[in-house]
């Protein structure tokens, strides 16, 4: 029988202003459940179709 192999994902911290930080949580909950998955799979995206939300596209 094969078992699954699991990693200890290492965490760090970061200051981010707390209004931002709420609105992430709910965001996150919608998408993955995890605030790690979350941000991997925001970054991935951004990355892959080689976009910046400083993009003057993505300005209001």
């Amino acid at each position: 029988m094969k078992t699954k192999k699991t990693t200890k994902r290492l965490f760090s911290a970061i200051s981010i202003n707390r209004v931002t930080a709420e609105r992430f949580r709910i965001f996150s909950k919608k998408v993955t459940g995890s605030h790690s998955d979350t941000l991997d799979q925001m970054m991935d995206f951004f990355e892959v179709v080689n976009i910046s939300p400083r993009n003057r596209l993505m300005m209001h």
